[in-house]
Order: C-alpha cells, then sequence, then structure tokens
C-alpha cells in the first residue's frame, strides 16, 4: 500500500498552489503576499511525510511542533481568528484526502497510516485553541505596558560603529525586554561594520558585561550565529553544558536556559538579543510570542534611532562644508519624529489587537503606509545627503542577473499595483557585475514614477537587454510628455513630479535624482541624442514624445570600467 507520504511528495505542488487558492479566501488573508498566505505549510507538508514513514520520532515531531508554533505566531500578529486559523489546518486534511478517496482500497494509504495524519492535524488544531485562549486581556495589558516603556526609553539617535557609547544608551531597552519575559540576564549583540562578526554592546541582570573581545565571527557555531541564522525564536536548553562554543563568562553566570531571536529590519541582519533564565526549562509559546513582539519593536526603534544618527551625521558634515540646505533641515525635523517613531509604533501595537473591526484594520493599514513612506523619504535623504558630500553612492558590486533582479522588482510593484499591467520583456545575456540593491532601486523608482504619470488603464513595459559590454533597461510609460521645460532639470533634486501641479507621486523630488547617482556609480552611459523632445544626463537617457509616451534607458556596463577609462 502506498503511504500518506507518497501523495504528499508526488502531489506537493499542487497542494500548495491548493492551499494558496483556499486560504486566501479567508477574510483576514486580504492584503497579504502569496508568501504570507502559505507560510510554514511547504515545510509543514514535507515534516508531515517524514511522520508518515518514520513515525513520530524526534526530529519531526520536534520541526512539526516549531511549524506550528510559528505558523500559529505570525497568525497571531496578523490579525487571524481562532476560527480561521483551525480552517486552515482543516483545509490541508482535506486536501490530503481528496488525494485518495475515490481510488480503490488497495491503492489508499493503510488506515494507521491516514490516523496518524489526521491525528497530527487535530494535535496542531488544539494547539491554535490552546494558544489562542491563552492570549488573554492580561496579556495584551502586558503588552502594552512594555511597548510604552520600550518608546520612554528608546534613544532618539544613536552612532551605530561606536559599540563603547552604545551600551548605557541600549541597557534600557534591554532590561524592559528581561523584566517583561521574567527573565533573569539580557545581551544585546550587533553585526560590525565589516557585517562579519557580532559584537557584544549591552548586558542587564546575571549575563555578563560586553567586551569587545567576546566577539563572535558570523561563520562560526555558536549559538549567537545559529540565532542570527533563525527566521523564529531560537531555544537553548542550557548554555552551562551546551557543546556549542559559549563564553566561559556565560558558562559561569547562573544563567541555564536561554531564548534568542534576531534584529533583522528592512530584511537584513541587524544583530541579536537573547534572554536568560536560571532555570532549565523551555520557554511557553506565549512567552515565545512577546518576546517576538518585544524583539520586533525594539529592532524597528533601534535602526530608526541609527538611521537619525547618521542622519545628523551627514547634516553635520554638509554645515562644516557649507552645503547644508535649509530645506532639508525642515524636511527631516517634521516627517522624521511624527511618522517614523510615533505612528508606525502605535499602528503596529493596535494591529495585534483581535478586537478591530475591518474599517479600523484598514485605516491602521494606511497609517502603516504611510509611515513606510516615510521612512522611504529618509533613505532618499541620506541617499541624498552622501551624493551632495561629493564622490557619489557607495557600491557593492557582486555576480548577479539583471534579467533575475527585473522580476523580482516587477513581482514586488505589483503588489503595490495590483490594478496596475506591468509588462516585462528580456532578451539576451543579463550577468554581470553590479550593487543588486542599488539597481533595484534604481528600477523601483523608475517604475513608481512610470505608474504615477501613466493613466491607469494602460501597462508600462519594462525590458531588459543584453548588448556586448552592457545591459540595457528601459521603462516605458503611456502618459503625457514630460514638458521640454522640466527636461533639462529632470535630474535635479527637489524637482517634484514631471507635470506642473501633479502631486500624485507624493514624492520630495529626489527619485530621478537618486536613479541617476546609482547609475553613474556604476559607470552607466546614456546614447547622445536630438534635442526635440530627448534628454540625457550623463547616466540616464529620457525620450518623451506625445503619442509615443515616455521612456527611460540606462546601460550598465557588465563590469567595473578600469580606473580613468570611461565606458563605451
Amino acid at each position: 500500500m502506498p503511504k500518506v507520504a507518497d501523495f504528499i511528495d508526488t502531489h506537493r505542488e499542487h497542494l500548495i498552489q491548493r492551499i494558496l487558492e483556499e486560504a486566501s479566501r479567508l477574510e483576514s488573508s486580504r492584503g497579504l503576499s502569496a508568501y504570507q498566505v502559505t507560510n510554514t505549510f511547504p515545510e509543514y507538508l514535507d515534516t508531515l511525510a517524514r511522520i508518515s514513514r518514520q513515525g513520530y520520532r524526534e526530529d519531526p515531531a520536534c520541526t512539526k511542533q516549531r511549524l506550528e508554533e510559528s505558523h500559529i505566531g505570525l497568525r497571531l500578529r496578523l490579525g487571524y481568528t481562532q476560527a480561521e486559523v483551525t480552517s486552515e489546518y482543516v483545509l490541508l486534511g482535506r486536501l490530503l484526502a481528496t488525494l485518495w478517496e475515490e481510488l480503490p482500497a488497495e491503492q489508499q494509504p493503510a488506515p494507521e497510516d491516514a490516523v496518524l495524519l489526521f491525528q497530527e492535524l487535530q494535535d496542531a488544531m488544539d494547539q491554535v485553541v490552546a494558544t489562542f485562549s491563552g492570549y488573554s486581556a492580561e496579556d495584551r495589558q502586558a503588552e502594552k505596558r512594555s511597548l510604552r516603556r520600550l518608546e520612554s526609553v528608546a534613544p532618539e539617535a544613536l552612532e551605530r560603529h561606536h559599540p563603547e557609547t552604545l551600551g548605557p544608551r541600549l541597557a534600557p531597552l534591554l532590561q524592559v525586554i528581561q523584566e517583561g519575559l521574567g527573565a533573569d540576564g539580557a545581551e544585546l549583540l550587533l553585526v560590525n561594520r565589516e557585517g562579519t562578526r557580532l559584537v557584544p554592546v549591552a548586558a542587564t541582570g546575571a549575563c555578563p558585561p560586553p567586551s569587545p573581545e567576546d566577539f563572535v565571527p558570523l561563520d562560526s557555531p555558536s549559538f549567537a550565529t545559529q540565532v542570527a541564522r533563525a527566521e523564529e525564536p531560537l531555544h537553548l536548553p542550557d548554555a552551562s553544558y551546551t557543546p556549542l562554543p559559549v563564553r566561559d563568562a556565560l558558562r559561569c553566570s547562573g544563567l541555564h536556559s536561554l531564548l534568542g531571536q534576531r534584529l533583522w529590519p528592512q530584511g537584513k541582519l541587524l544583530g541579536i538579543v537573547y534572554v536568560g533564565v536560571r532555570q532549565t526549562r523551555a520557554f511557553e509559546p506565549r512567552a515565545r510570542r512577546f518576546f517576538e513582539m518585544l524583539v520586533e519593536v525594539f529592532s524597528g526603534l533601534l535602526e530608526r534611532a541609527f538611521l537619525v544618527g547618521e542622519l545628523r551625521a551627514a547634516n553635520q558634515r554638509l554645515r562644516d562644508a557649507a552645503e547644508f540646505e535649509q530645506q532639508l533641515i525642515g524636511i527631516v525635523s517634521h516627517d522624521l519624529r511624527n511618522p517614523l517613531n510615533a505612528i508606525h509604533l502605535y499602528a503596529t501595537t493596535l494591529l495585534r489587537r483581535r478586537d478591530m473591526d475591518e474599517r479600523q484594520a484598514k485605516a491602521l493599514h494606511g497609517i502603516l503606509n504611510a509611515s513606510e513612506r516615510a521612512s522611504r523619504l529618509i533613505h532618499d535623504l541620506l541617499d541624498f545627503t552622501k551624493a551632495r558630500l561629493g564622490g557619489g553612492l557607495p557600491i557593492q558590486r557582486r555576480l548577479l542577473d539583471l534579467h533575475e533582479l527585473t522580476r523580482q522588482v516587477v513581482d514586488e510593484v505589483r503588489t503595490t499595483h495590483p490594478e496596475r499591467q506591468l509588462q516585462v520583456e528580456q532578451h539576451g545575456d543579463g550577468q554581470g557585475e553590479w550593487d543588486g540593491d542599488r539597481v533595484a532601486q534604481v528600477l523601483t523608482n523608475l517604475l513608481n514614477n512610470a505608474l504615477a504619470y501613466s493613466p491607469p488603464d494602460t501597462p508600462v513595459r519594462v525590458v531588459t537587454r543584453g548588448l556586448d559590454e552592457h545591459v540595457e533597461l528601459t521603462v516605458h510609460n503611456a502618459g503625457d510628455p514630460i514638458p521640454e521645460a522640466l527636461l533639462p532639470r529632470l535630474f535635479e533634486p527637489m524637482r517634484r513630479g514631471a507635470h506642473e501641479g501633479d502631486k500624485a507621486s507624493g514624492s520630495i523630488g529626489l527619485g530621478l535624482f537618486i536613479v541617476n547617482e546609482i547609475v553613474r556609480a556604476h559607470g552607466g552611459v546614456a546614447a547622445m541624442l536630438p534635442p526635440t523632445g530627448e534628454m540625457h544626463s550623463p547616466a540616464v537617457e529620457v525620450r518623451s514624445l506625445a503619442g509615443e509616451g515616455t521612456t527611460f534607458t540606462v546601460r550598465f556596463p557588465r563590469r567595473e570600467p578600469p580606473s580613468g577609462v570611461a565606458p563605451r
């Protein structure tokens, strides 16, 4: 007889697609990405297959429990109801059963194998009920108190690469996390400037005082590096007896069980936080969820403080060089404090409540989107100040495929503009050495510009074309032509939009300036063009004519041009 595992292996992709289709119909899944909807289910299917083959043994059992806790925790944070989460496991069982229920008996799984499957799914639903029932009004009040304390002690600005000054300023935030978890100690380690090691910067309670000499290489097999690689909170049962490398001071501190979580703002590793207790014990799901939420908020506060610190340092250099502009001061002083430090934090906290109706949730999502736009504004301002200080924007080249990167960026933009048609056309070899994040920024800015200034019922077309020494990127929209008077100033900073009086993009006029600076940093060039309806900067070509629309074209050299040699 075949096993349940055989059906899962054979129909795995079909099952994932059906889960996506069916689960996307739930009320709470509206506006979520496909990845957020399917979440842990692909790995969960693999784990059910392992249990089917080898029984409920230690490794797959632990993996199954971890995946269930992760899935339920995410659903709580996204506002799902208990009924919605249990219905997902019911759906999974129904989809699996339909694979064999019409087959002859000899082609179906053995009864005991099917019973084991549905018992596993029942256990998962029991865990859902236990988790939701355990999330009480008292828990919500405790979360609110801890979040208020974090906000009240959070520093407004920090210098990222001066660990000797960070400890005293960050210890109060660690103390809030330690006390919120009822732990006996907590420690913060941050990634160094080169991104090669974790450096202790602050500790509270029984954790030994931080020392720069106690750094942890990111390629070492330690608990700290395992935390840095894990998406969910990681538990170390006993620090005093673990075979993993642990510094002697921590082994002798009296702390035994540790719970660690990485700091991961903007999809990049910032560092890790762990708490420790004097007992050897597990951390219950409610405590793990609370810890994950506290670290997430702490991570955002820390990243914003570093952004403010970097911006202040850049502003100071501009003042010293007599190049600082008063307009930038006004934008930063107004937009930095309010949208980021207050709006984003409060909206994120409120979205975790389960007693909101759809109208309230929609309003909060709107507030979050506004704060994210403010965050992008700050990043644009930082790029602007770097470019104006001279030397252009820094880039980190690595081998990548521009065709693949383009498809990824277009997919991301589609999620925020589902009503628009984005067409992609690709030719030739897309390989080259570029800064992937910066090139993605170029394409995102050009796409947002094209979407903002074209009719909603017209497509935006993206073409990448491999040439001999370059890869060419073009973005075309069918909007009205850019006024000729504006063309010569199109890439100057603080020029708002392509049409007079058009505020559709809501930008402060840095998008095309930054596009131009990034392409220049890569050695990109534009062809020489006739004057009418067309212009070029040193790096970007623009063609904008009535009846034809507007096309931005850039050419990225596949390799860094030799020093002193202009790209052709």
